[in-house]
């Protein structure tokens, strides 16, 4: 009796390899196309870049790393705006 060919089981999908293979594509599509055509490329790849960013089995750099000498502006931006909106409110005219 002849024997079954056994295929081995597929991976489970994993959409971050997923993601990160396409934007590899996206990458490579975007170096190959003329300077006019890439910015639905761009796009497209900046997309994916946010969905791997803010998925959590993605693993992120511990909160408590060491500064890296970086700003952040937008809490800087979002305390002044909050500060100045509340000293705007609390100011008496003359």
């Amino acid at each position: 009796m002849p024997r079954k060919k056994t295929t081995p089981p597929e991976p489970p999908f994993d959409p971050a390899a997923e993601r990160r293979r396409l934007l590899d594509v996206a990458v490579e599509s975007i170096s190959a196309t003329d300077p006019p055509s890439r910015a639905p490329l761009l796009k497209e790849a900046r997309a994916l870049i946010a969905e791997l960013a803010a998925d959590p089995t993605v693993a992120a750099p511990p909160k408590e790393a060491a500064p890296s000498g970086l700003v952040d502006f937008q809490s800087r931006l979002a305390a002044k705006q909050s500060g100045s909106a509340a000293a705007a409110r609390a100011r008496k005219t003359r």
